[in-house]
């Protein structure tokens, strides 16, 4: 049994209100995950990938519930879901039912689980208080199969550079942005609302063009082309409709007009421009605040 592989799931217990859930950690300082930097947030998703992966050779050798298990107690809504607890990662919202996105089967290292020969071929016994709830007792049931270093986690936000805003270089802004807040999108049709797993604009080395990515928590994602210009102080950034090869569907064509924020974010609203929406429904969207991933 490994205290440091069951740390990284939060416990849930019941909130006062009937249906809700609290997830519950031990620890002095709590920092949600993209409130952290870039770089750090790759230690952690690294971090949970070798933790995981560890559980999930376990899962591949005992014929146990955690065999038939793991998969969906592996599974979180999105990336909000993660803290950072005293220097660790932490889960949350783990192994609902209802989640069909496993945002987390790309961190796993990919190593196959060693059988391993013991006089007594049966099942791990796990505690009566763990079997409580399933994916519960998963979580308990972790078995450390190697030590886990500690590791520092939530520095400074990564900033882009306030010399973009100066020159106008384009070249500067070249790499990823990663969205950060309002990760909602809605149907202009329907008028349903779709929480966005991970948005990100990617330019090229010249900065003047790159593409708009969507990942939903449903799976569906997309991928549009952009192109960039300063207007003043102002980066303006126009990208064009973002189809969803699955359906019919499309994100529609926006231009953001982003600006720097003094902690070193961006600022990015934006307005539909697509010629296919009405004027009435060209609504601004939600402001979006990027920050920029490690180069």
């Amino acid at each position: 049994m490994s205290a440091q592989h069951a740390a990284l799931f939060a416990t849930p217990q019941p909130a006062t209100l009937a249906g809700q859930i609290n997830w519950v950690t031990q620890a002095h300082t709590v920092v949600p995950f993209f409130a952290c930097s870039a770089q750090t947030q790759q230690q952690a998703l690294r971090y949970i990938g070798t933790t995981l992966s560890a559980i999930r050779r376990v899962a591949e050798t005992e014929n146990s519930p955690i065999r038939q298990y793991f998969l969906k107690m592996r599974r979180i809504p999105s990336l909000d879901c993660i803290f950072i607890a005293d220097s660790r990662p932490v889960l949350t919202q783990w192994g609902l039912s209802n989640t069909t996105s496993d945002l987390l089967a790309a961190y796993d290292d990919g190593q196959p689980g060693k059988i391993r020969k013991t006089l007594f071929p049966f099942p791990p016994r796990f505690a009566a208080a763990a079997l409580a709830g399933a994916a519960l007792g998963l979580a308990c049931g972790c078995l450390l199969l190697r030590s886990m270093p500690e590791q520092n986690f939530c520095g400074k936000k990564n900033g882009i550079p306030e010399k973009i805003w100066k020159t106008h270089d384009l070249s500067l802004i070249k790499g990823c942005w990663l969205r950060i807040s309002n990760l909602n999108t809605r149907n202009l049709t329907t008028q349903k609302v779709t929480k966005v797993a991970k948005w990100s604009f990617c330019f090229d080395d010249s900065g003047t063009n790159g593409t708009q990515e969507l990942h939903y928590d449903d799976g569906q994602a997309c991928i549009g082309p952009m192109h960039t210009h300063f207007e003043n102080g102002t980066l303006v950034v126009e990208a064009e409709r973002c189809p969803f090869p699955s359906t019919n569907n499309r994100f529609v064509a926006t231009t953001y007009r982003c600006t720097q924020q003094p902690d070193g974010l961006v600022s990015c609203p934006g307005t539909t421009t697509d010629p296919s929406v009405p004027w009435a429904q060209r609504q601004g969207t939600a402001e979006g605040t990027f920050q920029r991933l490690g180069q």
